[in-house]
């Protein structure tokens, strides 16, 4: 039996860092956190609500 998910409710997307600028880390690639689509700084759809790919619904917030 398969589980059924509910992908209205809003999970914050993985994170990639892949080095530092000054200091800070420098991040332009995340994934969705239940079908671990790949999303690309600058390109569609980076900073959607949702998933193209499964529907979950995204939070693009970083923790400071």
């Amino acid at each position: 039996m398969k589980k059924l998910i509910d992908k209205s409710d809003a999970k914050a997307v993985v994170y990639e860092y892949d080095g530092y600028a000054d200091g800070v880390p420098v991040c332009d690639v995340a994934y969705c956190p239940n079908c671990d689509y790949k999303f690309e700084e600058g390109l569609e759809p980076w900073g959607h609500n949702y998933c193209p790919e499964c529907g979950q619904r995204i939070i693009w917030e970083q923790e400071e």
